[in-house]
This record gives structure tokens, sequence and C-alpha cells, in this order.
């Protein structure tokens, strides 16, 4: 229960953070899933996170059980769509870290 609320507190978080910083710029985020046990288990992941439009690319890191997505349009990220693609495909998310870019913050 702890690291669910946590993963709910870094996602409002975020969303607060780059609501109020309109030059936020989300880079990468890098995904760990839990419950893979296949390289199929991989591929589903990587299948259904590619399907959102603002996806660029998903690079799979098996061993580790991570995915680090870049995106086209860094400004229409979303947070809670990445975790649904993860749960849709079966699984669930065990990490989840965005690195953002604040241009012309004061």
């Amino acid at each position: 229960m702890p690291k669910l609320f946590l993963m709910r507190f870094f996602f409002i978080l975020c969303f607060l953070i780059s609501a109020t910083f309109g030059f936020t710029q989300i880079s990468k985020v890098t995904i760990q899933a839990s419950g893979l046990t296949c390289s199929m288990c991989s591929n589903a992941i990587n299948k259904s996170i590619r399907s959102l439009k603002y996806v660029d690319e998903v690079v799979a890191d098996i061993k580790n059980s991570s995915f680090v997505v870049t995106f086209k349009n860094p400004n229409l990220v979303n947070f809670d769509e990445l975790k649904n693609k993860v749960e849709s495909a079966g699984f669930a998310v065990a990490h989840f870290k965005a690195i953002m870019h604040f241009d012309m913050v004061q």
C-alpha cells in the first residue's frame, strides 16, 4: 500500500510542477515493470506503450525489466496513460522515473 501512495503522490507532484511551470519538458521516462518472466512479456509492454501517439521510442532492458520511453511531443505526456498501458499489458509498475527540464524558470 505505501508504494501505491508514493506513486500517486509522485504523479500528482509532477502534474502540479508541470502545471505551474509552462516551460516544463519531459525528456524521458524510465518505467520498471514487475511480473516480467520472458521476452514476450517485454514485447507486450513495448507494443502497448508504443501505441500512444506521443511516444517516439521505447527501449527495453529485459535484464532490469525496465523501459526507457522518449517522446515526440514532451508537452503531451500523460503519466497515468503510461501507467495504464503497462497495466493493460498485464503487468504492474514497480518504479517510475521522469526526467524533466525546466526552461526559463525564475
